[in-house]
């Protein structure tokens, strides 16, 4: 099945209409975040594979103690869709894990159990909203911060584990949404494949 064009500003649309059709739903880790989020929908929810609890009532992987999660349980059919866009524009990225995030403004952290790189991509027409990277100085003192928009062609590709990073605030235009896309590997995922 065919989703995408391979030209870039098609297929953000593209997959803004497929992420519209996905229901963010509350995840719990999220909770203590989400407070203070200026937008009362947003969500980000983990496509992948989990060792927590509340996994177990998903698929296990065989031969791991890793467990789908219940984004990955519901939506299966994503798996196809990451796959063929990041095959059209990524070079087939390999990836274990997707966030997938609505509305989400990010705090700034890091992803401890990140391995490598990250491409980050995102969609909509929001204003604002760029992803801010922190880079150390040539001396080791001061951070500089880098702020890209993640809507360009390509995304932005970089070590989340190494570089604290977070999202400006942004506005919407009434009835649609920021959506962004994280893929990335996981040291939790040694043993798995997608």
């Amino acid at each position: 099945m065919t989703h995408f064009t391979g030209d870039w500003a098609e297929d953000s649309e593209r997959m803004y209409t497929i992420l519209e059709g996905v229901d963010f739903f509350k995840n719990g880790r999220t909770g203590g975040i989400m407070r203070g989020s200026q937008f009362r929908d947003a969500r980000s929810m983990l496509w992948g594979a989990s060792w927590r609890y509340p996994c177990r009532e998903y698929p296990r992987i065989e031969g791991t103690n890793l467990y789908h999660t219940k984004c990955r349980a519901r939506n299966p059919h994503l798996e196809g869709i990451f796959n063929e866009f990041l095959k059209l524009h990524f070079n087939s990225f390999p990836y274990t894990q997707v966030q997938l995030n609505k509305n989400f403004v990010i705090p700034k952290h890091k992803d401890p159990t990140n391995v490598g790189e990250s491409i980050l991509v995102g969609f909509g027409k929001y204003t604002g909203g760029e992803i801010n990277i922190e880079y150390e100085d040539e001396e080791g003192l001061e951070p500089i911060t880098k702020t890209y928009d993640i809507r360009r062609n390509g995304g932005v590709i970089f070590n989340g584990a190494l570089h604290q990073h977070y999202v400006s605030p942004f506005e919407l235009p009434d009835g649609t949404n920021r959506y962004s896309l994280v893929f990335f590997k996981s040291m939790y995922n040694k043993k798995t494949k997608k």
